[in-house]
């Protein structure tokens, strides 16, 4: 804390902000709230309208007279209480305000307040950047106490195993311990980069390769014990008793620059053809094949001179070299067996983390927003936001995903809130399936609103061709944006990344179960696609998006397992009859 100056604004809100969530978890940010809270303080909880303070008040007169007949309420990005917004003048459909209601165990995260009925656009823009700064903080929050605290454990023992390890002077013993320190700081330095961290996992890789390299040079020319130092005293004193094992020790300690060299190797070639979340699995396995070949050559080496040369010492200062062989390998089997272990990484980082899951999913959607200043992020999304009136698509637009960007003019720049649907579906489900399923929504909702055709997002007409990678970084801004998420579930929807990420981003900036409509395609157990669901089976069309989404389940749900149980517990949640009721009237 006495690092901190009182200038240092944002590490003075983190300090403060980690002191908090160690001392008392429910009071992580103001931006987190319990699924299980009461909401019965709030306005909403006692009848009353929203009312804005007097500063607003007078801002929205003045921009309410510039406006014709419109109350400008295009929507709200999703509150975290239960308050009433009124509904847009030209009859759009808006969220009910009757609570939270139920919630998923990963819907966390609000953007926002909800829009006063006269607020202004410049109003509204304010809003949501505060709003982004704050989820930007708690993912900032969550940073610094998983890879804040793996940084600066991993760097105390590598500083205090290293110093033990190259100290000559010191006793034997103190080279096995503090490599075996030394080691795991390393080790321990690696967890502090999340699957997010994009950047922070190539300077990983090329961190631990000249560690590999050091290593190597080590083992082979200039250790204390490296098979030059031994090589020279062969040749030097030719002794004919000890030559066997002088030449054994030699090969032992060659084989294990080799090993170094080559894992050292294996992860130049690995960042160079894999994507950043699968070179971070990728350089798991590779230390943990390093572990297991430094096993099996101190195994080898601590069985061959205790067959053939029990007496042998490679100075006068050691012991027996199989005592010294076997005094290496105990932490050298711990290592490969925790590395061996699948959700060793996970679970070390979600012990770091206990208390701020939630703001783990946070810190993960925030992935996938722009890496921009939080007001052009947002001024990105109101520019980019579009919507399309059913009665403007057809069965051929459905049919399949090929890119069109002529289609982009049967849709219309709309304000958040506008849009009544966002559409989740698999293209590579049945094309005549969808379009009755969506046409039997339409008239559903065309008998609820008085026979309003529904304005909905769908990615084929509302992205821009031209500038599809833009548009999907304003992804979670488009889906806060609208009223309801429908979802065309067949066969494949569940085996597709991009579907499952849509749901989760929905529910984690605010959705709730009731603005989830969820309708089965002719023909698909919907109960039965649930239930047989493996998170590790999803695909995705694009290398590069596979790879960031699969970073955003790692970093927001810690494993696969994990994001299973989820997957199926919001499926089976949005499904039951109590628990969204407009589901069953659709069925």
């Amino acid at each position: 804390v006495l690092t901190v100056f009182p200038t240092q604004r944002h590490l003075c809100r983190g300090v403060t902000y980690l002191f908090s969530m160690t001392c008392w978890p429910p009071r992580l940010c103001p931006l987190w709230r319990s699924s299980s809270g009461d909401d019965s303080s709030s306005p909403a909880a006692d009848g009353q309208d929203y009312l804005p303070c007097d500063s607003e008040m007078s801002m929205s007169r003045t921009s309410s007279s510039s406006e014709s007949g419109d109350n400008s309420d295009h929507g709200n990005i999703i509150s975290t209480t239960s308050t009433t917004t009124s509904a847009p003048a030209d009859g759009l459909g808006s969220k009910c305000s009757d609570g939270l209601g139920a919630r998923s165990p990963t819907s966390v995260a609000t953007l926002d307040p909800p829009r006063c009925a006269k607020d202004s656009e410049d109003e509204f823009l304010v809003r949501c950047t505060n709003s982004l700064s704050e989820a930007r903080e708690g993912g900032w929050i969550m940073r610094l106490r998983i890879s804040g605290t793996f940084t600066l454990v991993g760097a105390i023992l590598f500083a205090v195993g290293f110093f033990l390890y190259s100290d000559v002077k010191l006793p034997w013993w103190t080279d096995v311990v503090g490599e075996a320190i030394w080691q795991w700081g390393l080790v321990i330095l690696s967890l502090a980069v999340l699957p997010t961290d994009r950047k922070m996992i190539y300077f990983l890789v090329v961190m631990w390769c000249c560690t590999l390299i050091l290593l190597a040079i080590g083992f082979v020319f200039t250790g204390s014990r490296s098979a030059l130092v031994l090589y020279r005293k062969l040749v030097e004193n030719p002794d004919e008793d000890h030559m066997t094992m002088m030449v054994i020790r030699c090969l032992a300690k060659v084989g294990m620059g080799l090993a170094c060299t080559s894992c050292s190797l294996a992860l130049v070639v690995s960042s160079l053809v894999r994507y950043p979340r699968d070179l971070l699995e990728h350089f798991w396995k590779i230390l943990f094949v390093f572990a297991a070949s430094l096993v099996v050559l101190d195994t080898t080496t601590f069985v061959v001179c205790l067959i053939f040369q029990p007496s042998y010492k490679d100075s006068h200062r050691d012991p027996d070299a199989w005592f010294v062989s076997l005094a290496w390998t105990p932490n050298e089997v711990l290592t490969m067996i925790v590395l061996s272990l699948k959700s060793f990484r996970h679970r070390a980082q979600a012990v770091v983390a206990n208390g701020s899951g939630r703001v783990r999913i946070a810190a993960a959607i925030s992935t996938l927003l722009s890496s921009s200043q939080d007001t052009e992020t947002l001024r990105t999304a109101l520019s980019l936001f579009r919507g399309v009136s059913c009665e403007n698509l057809t069965k051929q637009i459905m049919a399949n995903n090929t890119p069109d960007g002529s289609l982009l003019r049967l849709s219309k720049s709309v304000h958040l809130g506008e849009v009544d649907a966002f559409l989740s579906h698999s293209w590579h489900d049945d094309a005549d399936a969808k379009w009755q399923a969506l046409q039997m929504w339409r008239e559903r909702f065309k008998l609820e609103h008085n026979g309003r055709e529904p304005v909905i997002w769908i990615d084929k007409v509302c992205l821009d061709q031209s500038n599809i990678d833009e548009s999907l970084r304003c992804l979670p801004i488009f889906l806060s944006g609208c009223n309801q998420l429908l979802v065309l579930a067949g066969e494949t929807y569940l085996t597709r990344l991009w579907c499952i990420v849509e749901l989760f981003v929905f529910l984690a900036c605010g959705g709730q179960f009731q603005h989830l409509t969820i309708v089965p395609l002719r023909g698909y157990e919907l109960d039965e696609g649930v239930l047989d669901f493996k998170a590790d089976k999803v695909t995705c069309s694009r290398p590069d998006d596979k790879d960031r989404l699969l970073a955003f389940v790692d970093a927001g749900f810690g494993d696969w397992d994990n994001f299973s149980e989820q997957v199926q517990d919001v499926f089976q949640k949005a499904s039951h009859p109590q628990k969204n009721r407009r589901f069953a009237e659709t069925v």
